[in-house]
C-alpha cells in the first residue's frame, strides 16, 4: 500500500523506502526519499540511501552526487565514507574531479578506520588524470615493463604535482597493483636519495614513500649504487652521526627496527610531527609485536618437517600485512554471493574455528560478523599471530582467542564447532586431505565449513613460473626473490608476466613468496575436490562467487538450480579458466555426500 506522501511523516517515509528497497522497488523508494529531502535538505540518511539506490541502478552521476552530499552533511559518519569508497572503488576515473579529490582526501585521512584497499585503482587513475600530474609525468602514456621507462623518468623536471594531499596520502595508505606505478615510485625514491628536493619536501615525501616501502616489505627495486649509499647511511646512523632527514630517508629503503640503535631513534623522534608515524610503523609496532609474540599460548606440538618449514616462512614473512577492514563491505559481499541459510547464521551464537588465521584479517571479520559468537583462531606462526592480536586490540575485538597450533594435531581439542573456516591453508600442508579430515572431525553434526583451495587450471601461469624459478636456482630468501622479480621481464613470457603481475601478491615481498616461492603447495581441480568431499562425507553447498558468474552458471545449467554440481562447474571453468579465480572458496556441510542425480 502506497503512503500518502503529503500526510506521512519523514520517519514513516524513510522506513517505507527501506522496505521498498528490500523488495527491489527502487524508484518508488527514491520518490519517498526525494520527498524527505524536499522537506529537509540536510537529511543525510535519506541522501545516503538514495546514493545506494542510484548506485544499484547504474545511475553513476546521481549516486556520486548523493554520496558526496551525505559525506559533506555528516562528516563524522564513517559508514557514508565507507559506502562512497565501496562505490567509487569499482569505477574508472576517466577524468579528474576536484570534489571527488576532496572526498578521497577525507577518506585517506582516516587511515585504518576505513577499508581503503579497494580504492587504490580509482585513486591512481584520478591522480594520473589530473592535468598537472599528466603534464609532469605522463603515466597514462607509458606501459609497464617498458625498458624505455627508466630513461623517460630521468627526464622529469617538475615534481610539484607529487606534493598534493591526495597523492601523498594515497602513497602512504595504498599498495597500488600496477607495475608502472611501482616503477615510478622507485624513480621518485631514487631522486629523494639523490637530494633533488628541499629539506621540507624531502621529509614530506619520505613520510609517504617509507610507508609504501614498509607496506610492500621493501620489495621495491634498488640499484647497486643506491644500495651502497644506503649501506653507508646505515653505518653513519649506527655510529650516531645522523639527523632527522637521514632517518626518514633510510626508512624508505630498509626497516628502522633493523638498526642497532633503533630504541635510541624511537626515543629521539617519536614526538616529532614529521616522524611520529614513521617511528610508530617501523619501530614501536615492531617492538609491540615481539612482546605479543612471546605471550602467545601454544596448544599443539609442531613436530613435522613440513609444518616447521611453513612456520619458519611465516615467521620471516607474516602473511598478509593488512592495515584495515570493512565489515560492511564483507557483509555486502556475503549477501551478493551466499545463500540464505548461511546469511541467517549472522544472529546466531556460534563456536567458530578459524584454522590457519595468519595475520588475523578473516578472524577479526568473523568475530565482527558474529558478535555473539566465540572465535578460536590458530596458526603455526607466532609472528603472524602477534600481528593478529595487535589488530584485534586496535579494533576492540574481544570475542577471539588466538593460539599457536598445527591443524594436523587439532584433534586433541576437547570441543566441537558450529562453523570452521580454513581458506588458503590446507594446500600448504604435507597431507591436505588428512588436515581436512581433522577439521571435519571437529565439526558438530551438520556443522558448516568454508574451505579455500588453489585452482590448478587458474594458476597455470603461477605453476609455470614456480617451475622456471626453481630450475633457475632461485630460492625464497629476500635477495633471491628480488633478483628473480627484477629479471622476470627478460625470463618470463609476456603473457605469463602480465598474469603474475595481476595478483595482489606480486606487490609485497611476503605475499610474493607465498605466490611463487612457498615451501609447500598443492593445486586442485574441481573433480578432485568432489572426490575428497565424498571421502570425508561433506556436502557441497555453494561457492563464494560473483553474482554474474552465478547467473552464467544458471544460463548454462538450468537443471541445477542449487548450483552444486561440481562436474558442471568444471565444464564452465575449463571453457573459461579464470572464471572461478585462482582459489576455490566454497562452503560445505558435515553430513553424507550425495551424488547429484541430474544431468545437463
Amino acid at each position: 500500500m502506497k503512503l500518502n506522501t503529503a500526510k506521512a511523516s519523514s520517519g514513516a517515509l524513510f522506513e517505507a523506502s527501506r522496505k521498498l528497497v528490500a523488495k527491489g522497488q527502487y524508484f518508488d523508494a527514491a520518490d519517498y526519499l526525494q520527498e524527505i529531502l524536499r522537506r529537509n535538505g540536510q537529511d543525510h540518511a535519506a541522501m545516503f540511501l538514495l546514493a545506494n539506490i542510484y548506485s544499484s541502478q547504474g545511475m553513476l552521476e546521481e549516486a556520486t552526487n548523493f554520496y558526496l552530499s551525505a559525506m559533506r552533511t555528516a562528516p563524522s559518519e564513517l559508514s557514508y565514507k565507507q559506502g562512497f569508497i565501496d562505490f567509487i572503488g569499482e569505477k574508472r576515473a576517466f577524468m579528474h574531479d576536484d570534489s571527488i579529490g576532496d572526498a578521497l582526501v577525507e577518506c585517506l585521512n582516516l587511515g585504518s578506520r576505513l577499508e581503503l584497499s579497494r580504492l587504490y585503482k580509482y585513486w591512481f587513475e584520478h591522480n594520473t588524470a589530473h592535468p598537472e600530474f599528466h603534464a609532469a609525468f605522463a603515466l597514462k602514456d607509458r606501459k609497464p615493463f617498458d625498458p624505455e621507462n627508466s630513461a623517460f623518468f630521468e627526464k622529469i623536471s617538475d615534481y610539484k604535482p607529487l606534493f598534493t594531499p591526495c597523492f601523498l596520502l594515497g602513497v602512504k595508505n595504498f599498495i597500488v597493483l600496477n607495475p608502472l606505478f611501482e616503477e615510478f615510485i622507485v624513480h621518485v625514491r631514487k631522486q629523494l636519495l639523490a637530494g633533488k628536493f628541499t629539506p621540507e619536501e624531502s621529509l614530506v615525501l619520505a613520510d609517504a614513500i617509507s610507508h609504501y616501502s614498509f607496506n610492500t616489505d621493501f620489495i621495491l627495486d634498488c640499484t647497486e649504487e643506491e644500495q651502497k649509499a644506503i649501506d653507508a647511511l646505515r653505518f653513519r646512523i649506527e655510529a650516531g652521526q645522523y639527523d632527522i632527514a637521514d632517518i626518514a630517508l633510510f626508512a624508505c629503503y630498509a626497516p628502522l627496527y633493523a638498526l642497532k640503535n633503533a630504541n635510541e631513534i624511537m626515543q629521539k623522534f617519536s614526538a616529532s610531527a614529521s616522524m611520529a608515524d614513521i617511528i610508530k610503523t617501523q619501530i614501536s609496532n615492531y617492538l609491540r609485536l615481539r612482546e605479543i609474540s612471546e605471550s602467545i599460548v601454544t596448544i599443539t606440538p609442531i613436530d613435522s618437517a613440513t609444518s616447521e618449514d611453513v612456520r619458519e616462512q611465516y615467521e620471516e614473512f607474516p602473511y598478509p600485512r593488512w592495515t584495515s577492514f570493512s565489515l560492511s563491505a564483507w557483509i555486502r559481499s556475503w549477501e551478493a554471493t551466499l545463500n540464505r541459510e548461511i546469511l541467517n547464521l549472522r544472529d546466531k551464537k556460534l563456536k567458530i574455528l578459524n584454522a590457519g588465521c595468519g595475520t588475523g584479517n578473516e578472524a577479526i571479520l568473523l568475530a565482527s560478523m558474529f558478535p555473539k559468537s566465540e572465535v578460536l583462531a590458530v596458526d603455526l606462526s607466532r609472528t603472524s599471530l602477534a600481528y593478529a592480536v595487535k589488530k584485534a586490540e586496535e579494533y576492540g575485538i574481544k570475542n577471539i582467542t588466538f593460539r599457536q597450533a598445527d591443524i594436523q594435531h587439532l584433534g586433541v581439542l576437547d570441543q566441537q564447532f558450529d562453523y570452521i573456516s580454513s581458506v588458503g591453508v590446507l594446500h600448504h600442508m604435507k597431507d591436505p586431505v588428512a588436515g581436512w579430515k581433522v577439521l571435519s572431525g571437529l565439526l558438530k553434526p551438520k556443522g558448516l565449513m568454508t574451505i579455500g583451495l588453489y585452482s590448478k587450471i587458474a594458476r597455470t601461469g603461477i605453476i609455470k613460473t614456480r617451475k622456471i624459478a626453481r630450475e633457475a636456482g632461485y630460492t625464497g630468501d629476500a635477495a633471491s626473490m628480488k633478483s628473480f622479480r627484477k629479471k622476470s621481464p627478460q625470463i618470463l613470457d609476456p603473457d605469463v608476466l602480465k598474469n603474475i603481475s595481476s595478483f595482489r601478491d606480486y606487490y609485497s615481498l611476503s605475499m610474493y613468496r607465498d605466490l611463487l616461492f612457498h615451501v609447500q603447495e598443492y593445486n586442485y581441480d574441481l573433480l578432485e575436490i568432489e572426490s575428497i568431499l565424498k571421502k570425508l562425507n561433506m556436502d557441497f553447498i555453494c561457492f563464494e562467487q560473483s553474482r554474474s558468474l552465478m547467473q552464467e552458471y544458471e544460463r548454462r545449467f538450468p537443471n541445477d538450480p542449487a548450483k552444486t554440481n561440481l562436474a558442471n562447474w568444471s565444464i564452465l571453468e575449463n571453457d573459461r579458466p579464470s572464471a572461478t579465480g585462482h582459489m576455490y572458496t566454497f562452503w560445505c556441510r558435515k553430513g553424507s555426500y550425495t551424488t547429484p542425480s541430474y544431468k545437463n
